[in-house]
């Protein structure tokens, strides 16, 4: 903790570290969990006995997942431990030989994954717990609380990259993001509602108004950002910009919330 001129303990950082503390106290066994199940092959947290430990007992955590367990659930867990133990047995104590660490990265960008999914499931429904406890609707708060927590983590690593020196990478970033959310994730959607109805053709789905108001400030802020960098700026963006896309950003909560009422 910090401490004053006179020697004594600065109030607000004890009350810090101990909320720190407390946080790391319930997180603890979340960390673990993740830990032990997730492979990461990296060399600033590669650890040989964590990494086979992980690959051995990651099956387990997507038996949970996809709540189910036959033959193939009974093989799987039967080839990691074999890999887990090879690792364990062959790997070296510093680094692993790319050829390697490359598909147990994937392998563990696919564990990633499914936490995501399994947080993003758990937040849906405390979202939905808490818009009928304080009786919001389900589309504010998909427009506010949720729009923001999952760009949260987009908009750290493009800032990151920005204060780095590398703005086209933040900005590449900015858009590569949504289109797979939108091709990607609702192409998947599609399936599994395909595959949850159980038929070959579904029926079509309704776009709300809300949806269309965002496709919408979607197209003008691209004809915008082409307009006003292709013709005025040379294919550049002043800072200035940043002013018309919070607007436009404001422009599209007002006409959504707007709709609803």
């Amino acid at each position: 903790s910090f401490r004053n001129d006179d020697g004594g303990d600065d109030g607000g950082g004890d009350g810090e570290s101990r909320l720190e503390k407390t946080c790391l106290f319930f997180e603890l066994p979340l960390c673990a969990l993740r830990t032990l199940t997730t492979p990461v092959p990296c060399e600033e947290h590669y650890c040989r006995p964590i990494l086979a430990l992980s690959i051995a007992l990651s099956p387990y955590w997507v038996i949970y997942f996809v709540h189910s367990f036959d033959i193939p659930a009974i093989a799987y867990c039967f080839i990691s431990l074999v890999i887990g133990l090879a690792v364990l047995r062959y790997a070296d104590e510093d680094k692993l030989p790319l050829i390697v660490s490359i598909p147990i990265s994937l392998y563990g960008f696919f564990i990633s994954a499914t936490y995501i999914d399994q947080f993003a499931n758990l937040l849906v429904g405390l979202l939905q717990f808490l818009g009928t406890i304080c009786r919001i609707p389900p589309t504010i708060l998909g427009l506010t609380v949720l729009a923001w927590g999952n760009s949260m983590g987009d908009l750290s690593s493009n800032l990151a990259m920005a204060r780095k020196g590398m703005p086209d990478m933040a900005t590449t970033g900015c858009f590569a993001g949504p289109s797979f959310n939108l091709l990607v994730g609702t192409g998947l959607g599609f399936l599994k509602l395909q595959k949850d109805l159980g038929r070959s053709v579904i029926e079509p789905v309704s776009l709300t108004p809300t949806i269309r108001i965002g496709f919408v400030f979607i197209i003008a802020n691209c004809l915008l950002i082409i307009l006003c960098s292709g013709i005025f700026f040379r294919w550049t963006l002043p800072h200035r910009y940043s002013f018309v896309l919070f607007t436009l950003y404001l422009c599209f909560i007002a006409m959504s919330i707007k709709t609803m009422f």
